[in-house]
C-alpha cells in the first residue's frame, strides 16, 4: 500500500492536531507485522492510548491491512474505523478522543490542555 492509497483528509486533521496541540504524531506510518511486512496507515500518534501510542486507521485503510493488523505484535493501540470520519480538523472532538485514549507519555510531559481535561482518579 502506498501513501496515495491512505486517507488524505485523516493525515491533514493529525497533521494539524500534532501543530496545534503540541503532539506528536508521524503522518503517514509505516509498520510492520509479526512476520515482518511492511504496511503503511495515517497516523501513529505518540504517547497516547498505549505505551507505544496509537495507530489511527481509515476504514478504507483497516479493510486494506486487516491481515496485517491480525498479525501485529506491536505495542500499539489501534483506533479505527470509525463510522463518521472527520471532514476537517475539530480541536474540541480531537481533545475528546485523546482524552478519552489516555496519556501514556512521560509522566510530567502531559500538554497543558490535558491536564485540564484528564479523567480524575
Amino acid at each position: 500500500m502506498s501513501e496515495e492509497e491512505l486517507d488524505a483528509r485523516m493525515i491533514a486533521i493529525w497533521r494539524k492536531a500534532a501543530e496545534d496541540l503540541g503532539i506528536r504524531v508521524t503522518t503517514p506510518v509505516e509498520l510492520k507485522d509479526g512476520a515482518g511486512k511492511s504496511f503503511m496507515c495515517e497516523a501513529l500518534v505518540h504517547d497516547f492510548g498505549s505505551p507505544g501510542g496509537a495507530v489511527s486507521i481509515s476504514r478504507k485503510t483497516e479493510r486494506r491491512v486487516r491481515q496485517n493488523l491480525r498479525n501485529f505484535s506491536g505495542d500499539l493501540w489501534r483506533s479505527g474505523g470509525e463510522r463518521v470520519q472527520p471532514a476537517k480538523y475539530v480541536r474540541k472532538q480531537v481533545i475528546d478522543q485523546l482524552v478519552d485514549w489516555g496519556w501514556f507519555g512521560r509522566e510530567g510531559g502531559e500538554p497543558d490542555w490535558y491536564l485540564a481535561r484528564r479523567p480524575r482518579s
